[in-house]
């Protein structure tokens, strides 16, 4: 988005291609601090009272990735119908959380959670001291199932989107959400979700907390990202998988590899964490 117009033209082009005069959900999409300052300063808000008002939009609401201090900023500033957030049993403090999920609950907003399953990566390999923690429950339930599960759990929760590759995982949600009902997991289930939960932290390497005080480094490394690889990578057990995605998403001049060893982030980390010493770790384990 450029202009104020443009958010007419692509609003009408999406109502042609839909062959239709109005779009009953619209939201806009990955808000975060920088997108929804750009969208202030071009009159976002505005736009989407006329839209509402000449009834091409019904419902308004918006996707969110950031801290969740941003995300009090956006619920607060407009009489929003719907949001959508990540929402997991692991992530209950990551961008939104639990206090952004509570926060919208408060407000009346519909809430739709994304990534219940982290992406895939709380059910595709489970490491053995988190299955050791859910050897203790009651419920025989698989690891996609009870992911999906916590969330369902959530009595202001209005939808789930849970990422589906074929057929089968389409009918396996089905199944798994009509034979689920809210409040369903008690107090004692709860408390091994917290436990899992734990397990899964306990496994992170680099206690960074991606104050970013450490930016910008002199020579280009990002460097809380290039340790969020390598913690999620320790977390859940899978090298391969978070090798690919750190190879993938990583550009080559912000890698691990390109850190000199100069010191000059060593100063203003609270952490204290000595940086040089895990960058030279971590481009030796991705094989940088």
């Amino acid at each position: 988005m450029k202009t104020r117009a443009d958010m007419d033209s692509y609003l009408n082009q999406q109502l042609e291609r839909l062959k239709t005069d109005h779009i009953d959900y619209y939201l806009l999409h990955a808000l975060n601090a920088r997108s929804w300052k750009e969208m202030l300063r071009l009159g976002v808000l505005d736009w989407l009272d006329n839209s509402r008002a000449d009834g091409r939009i019904r419902h308004i609401g918006f996707s969110f990735h950031d801290e969740y201090s941003v995300f009090k900023q956006i619920v607060e500033r407009y009489d929003w119908d719907f949001c959508q957030f990540m929402l997991n049993f692991l992530d209950t403090q990551y961008q939104a959380g639990m206090k952004g999920y509570k926060l919208a609950s408060a407000k009346g907003l519909g809430i739709i959670a994304m990534e219940p399953l982290r992406g895939g990566k709380l059910v595709d390999h489970v490491p053995d001291s988190v299955q050791a923690v859910w050897a203790k429950s009651k419920n025989d339930w698989s690891p996609v199932q009870r992911a999906l599960n916590w969330v369902w759990n959530l009595e202001s929760l209005s939808v789930l989107l849970s990422g589906m590759s074929n057929m089968d995982q389409l009918k396996e949600n089905i199944s798994l959400a009509n034979a689920f009902k809210t409040g369903q997991i008690d107090e004692k289930e709860m408390r091994l979700f917290n436990k899992a939960r734990l397990e899964y932290l306990h496994r992170i390497a680099i206690p960074c907390s991606e104050c970013r005080y450490c930016l910008p480094c002199p020579h280009g490394v990002s460097i809380p990202s290039v340790f969020g690889y390598y913690n999620e990578s320790m977390m859940f057990g899978e090298k391969e998988r978070h090798q690919k995605e750190y190879r993938n998403w990583t550009p080559t001049e912000t890698r691990a590899s390109k850190c000199v060893g100069c010191g000059e982030c060593l100063s203003k980390c609270p952490q204290h964490i000595p940086i040089p010493d895990w960058m030279k770790t971590i481009a030796d384990y991705f094989g940088d």
